[in-house]
């Protein structure tokens, strides 16, 4: 059943990433600069991050079988919306639409381990989850850029939906919400507020969720959108070679989340990891935008800079562990809000910045961007990396549970 609720993850990990693929094919048909595709792939993370607590108390009041279906379908439609529009407006919207829907593509799984799998094991379910999330990455990388150039942008989008709508059946046939569901539903009209209530009078959710923030930050500047670009411009690349770099980073992604997860339950710590991954996130991050690298090394960084972003389970196991088991939906749909707000913030700051300093430099009639913007607006991702490996020794407790 988690399996195949992790697919609505890797469905949701294929369209969020789908516009750092087709950058180019968007700011041409959509007449777009630097600062409004941001906004656009951003659009997704304005309604994905504030549905985060909705969607796991709703996972906690019907049941996460009917939660996720309904989901997953509604991303379907909205996708398939996406590939016909020639309105940047509506565009925006179905993207919106993608993302609020998407808040359960996480939630969900994660929801049915608490339910279903002993607790020993969350930590390393919660990074395989991850990984597969990672496969829709990789599917939106290279795969995604040749598609469009042999059947254009439009056509492979349409594709994408009607995937949506199989994997809408498969939810429905396969997941089974949990024998206690009933008895969660009977008290479940009251205890919203509750849960919020519990959440936030803990004071180790805030700095829970502040590494949270920063252990997905470089991926949603670098892995989800502007990636490909830089290596473009940095690097000189063609576009399938560069949308085919991007790879390492998510193979990074999904090697490290299951491989810390289990070292975190192996040696019962979860600060040991973020240090880790914290140290990896600073150095990968200074490494690829500062410095001209080969090309072996530069799939070398790409890796650990994925593997870096291993954290973000830790961070949710984290979760785990200080709050009370009763409201496990609602922390990790704040968790996973605390997570994409990366998204939300740093896409189009980064995107800003870009155009904020750009040269007025135009590349087939579509705006250019050279090596020093990027590594101006690039200066986001190892601040990050500081700013994760600062709250974990100052403020991050450890509270295993056996």
């Amino acid at each position: 059943m988690v399996g195949v609720a992790s697919l609505f993850y890797v469905y949701e990990f294929f369209l969020r990433i789908i516009p750092s693929s087709i950058t180019m094919e968007l700011m041409r048909d959509f007449q777009l600069n630097a600062a409004s595709v941001s906004v656009l792939a951003a659009c997704f993370f304005y309604a994905y991050a504030p549905m985060q607590i909705p969607a796991g108390y709703l996972c906690d009041l019907i049941g996460p079988r009917l939660a996720i279906t309904l989901a997953v379908f509604t991303c379907s439609i909205a996708t398939f919306w996406f590939s016909q529009t020639h309105s940047f407006s509506s565009a925006c919207l179905t993207r919106l639409l993608i993302g609020a829907a998407s808040s359960m593509a996480f939630i969900g799984p994660l929801t049915l381990s608490a339910q279903w799998i002993p607790k020993k094991y969350y930590a390393f379910i919660a990074g395989t989850i991850q990984l597969m999330g990672c496969l829709g990455a990789i599917f939106a990388g290279k795969p995604v850029v040749m598609l469009q150039q042999a059947i254009g942008w439009r056509t492979m989008t349409m594709y994408a939906g009607g995937i949506g709508i199989i994997i809408t059946i498969l939810c429905f046939i396969v997941i089974r919400n949990h024998t206690n569901q009933k008895q969660i539903k009977h008290h479940q009209p009251m205890r919203f507020k509750e849960h919020c209530k519990q959440l936030f009078h803990n004071k180790q959710v805030l700095f829970i969720a502040i590494c949270g923030f920063a252990t997905w930050g470089p991926i949603a500047i670098f892995g989800e959108l502007w990636g490909p670009s830089f290596l473009i411009s940095h690097y000189h690349l063609p576009e399938q070679q560069a949308a085919g770099l991007m790879k390492y980073t998510w193979i990074g992604v999904a090697v490290g989340s299951p491989a810390m997860g289990w070292l975190s339950d192996f040696i019962q710590s979860r600060k040991i990891p973020l240090y880790i991954c914290f140290s990896m996130g600073l150095i990968s991050t200074l490494m690829i935008v500062f410095v001209q690298l080969s090309p072996l090394l530069l799939i070398c960084w790409l890796t650990i800079l994925g593997l870096s972003a291993a954290a973000q389970p830790i961070t949710f196991a984290l979760m785990k562990d200080h709050v009370n088991p009763r409201i496990i939906g609602t922390a990790t749909g704040f968790q996973n809000m605390a997570v994409i707000t990366g998204g939300v913030i740093l896409q189009p700051l980064t995107g800003y910045i870009l155009h904020l300093t750009w040269n007025h430099h135009y590349l087939h009639g579509i705006p250019h961007y050279g090596s020093e913007q990027f590594q101006l607006a690039f200066s986001l991702m190892p601040i990050c990396a500081l700013i994760g490996l600062a709250i974990t020794y100052r403020k991050i407790q450890e509270s295993l549970t056996k």
